[in-house]
């Protein structure tokens, strides 16, 4: 790149700047791309107090289901039209190639996106309950409410599909967020926030703060305000969160490591066996980048390296 991109944390709809920063780099090339603020446990607890002050204030959770949609679609459209942009960022910071970037890494991301935007209209918030005869004469009336401030930890891998999918349904709700991006790969989630922004989501319900895992993370999993947690990791991370989030019971929603085994019996043809699980790996995506995404294929037996691990 010929310019290096400086970017701030978002929080309270204000872009913060921290006296350290995180240097991204280019995994195929090593090029420095962009500078970015690192967050401590400060700001992880100044988002987190955003992001419960927008909640009680009410702006995006009284606002009706139908108009959050067209915020969300009005967002993926800005997307849309920022799509190769998008797919050179995350090429850049994530190893991809542009073309898999656009293609699957922003497109599926802002199809899900319209995806959520579509269930907030179609989702009955509320509806009446059976009619009931004991103890008197009554009918009830299901309503199922934001439960306020969200926090989401996301990977490396898929930088901004992996974000959508936690942001996507909670704004959708009507709750709050505070999202840790990876070190490694916060530029298009924060990009996405500057959309978002633009956009007209209201200053608060989507606080961005990179930061080490070990910091942020831990304290947004512990932190007694946040209602909720997902997390995309490894399955030792996962069990940490889980004893962190224990302290006021937080909902959580884990997807951890340890996928898509494969079972080769003592009585197998090992050398159709290691070509087929291959084939089908490239078809499927598990060797679609192959130095950064290898790794998901090792639990079929057989050795696999990968340049950076979750």
């Amino acid at each position: 790149m010929d310019t290096v991109r400086r970017y701030a944390m978002l929080i309270d709809g204000d872009w913060v700047e921290a006296n350290d920063r995180f240097e991204i780099r280019s995994p195929a090339t090593e090029e420095l791309v962009a500078s970015v603020a690192k967050g401590g446990r400060e700001h992880a607890d100044r988002a987190v107090a955003a992001a419960k002050a927008a909640h009680q204030k009410g702006t995006w959770r009284q606002t009706p289901p139908a108009e959050r949609a067209a915020v969300l679609d009005a967002i993926a459209d800005r997307l849309t039209e920022q799509t190769g942009d998008l797919a050179v960022l995350e090429a850049l910071e994530n190893g991809a190639p542009v073309r898999q970037a656009g293609a699957f890494q922003i497109g599926f991301s802002i199809g899900h996106l319209r995806y959520f935007a579509n269930l907030a209209r179609s989702y009955a918030f509320e509806h009446t309950g059976p009619l009931l005869k004991v103890p008197t004469l009554a009918s009830g009336i299901i309503r199922r409410e934001p439960i306020g401030v969200c926090a989401a930890i996301v990977p490396w891998n898929f930088p901004l599909l992996l974000a959508i999918w936690k942001i996507g349904p909670a704004l959708a709700a009507g709750n709050t967020l505070v999202v840790k991006p990876d070190e490694h790969t916060p530029i298009t989630l924060l990009e996405f926030a500057r959309i978002a922004q633009e956009c007209g989501l209201p200053p608060g319900v989507l606080n961005v703060v990179p930061g080490e895992g070990e910091v942020v993370g831990a304290r947004l999993a512990s932190h007694p305000d946040v209602r909720k947690i997902a997390f995309t990791g490894s399955t030792a991370v996962g069990r940490e969160i889980m004893r962190l989030a224990a302290g006021n019971v937080k909902r959580l929603t884990l997807e951890l490591g340890g996928k898509g085994p494969n079972v080769v019996l003592d009585d197998a043809d090992l050398e159709l066996t290691s070509s087929r699980r291959a084939r089908s790996g490239s078809t499927t995506g598990t060797w679609s980048t192959p130095p950064t995404r290898s790794a998901a294929t090792s639990r079929a037996g057989w050795a696999a390296s990968s340049g950076r691990t979750p």
